[in-house]
């Protein structure tokens, strides 16, 4: 018995672990994360941002232009890691550098306070109409 209770603890142990850098749990099994995006056109990001939030099992949550950075959630049954939204976003912008940020919640919302106010007040008015 106890022959194959560790058996059973090796194999759950061994199976592959999704490991995500700054990354959260969000509902439905989606993980959340802050990436940056940088081009040499600063117009790109905003079309980079539509491009995620019009692709299946990506969205973009939030954004700070000034920052070049989003929070982004994807399914992990579509994309397993951050890499792979990484290389859609470079198919369609070759010369897009993107990178995970790796910082909290609270110094996000600290250095990007004001676009991301705008943003809540955007969507608290678009609600009400």
């Amino acid at each position: 018995m106890r022959i194959s209770l560790l058996v059973i603890a090796a194999i759950l142990f061994s199976s592959p672990l999704k490991a995500q850098v700054n990354s959260d749990d969000v509902g439905g099994n989606n993980i959340s994360s802050i990436i940056g995006v940088v081009t040499s056109n600063p117009d790109d990001f905003y079309k980079i941002k539509n491009l995620l939030d019009y692709t299946e099992g990506v969205s973009v949550l939030d954004y700070c232009f000034q920052g070049k950075l989003m929070t982004i959630s994807f399914n992990p049954e579509i994309f397993r890691e951050e890499n792979e939204v990484f290389d859609l976003i470079t198919s369609y912008y070759v010369n897009a550098k993107c990178y995970r940020k790796i910082m909290s919640r609270e110094v996000y919302n600290r250095q990007c306070q004001n676009e991301l106010a705008k943003q809540n007040q955007n969507t608290n008015h678009q609600s009400t109409k």
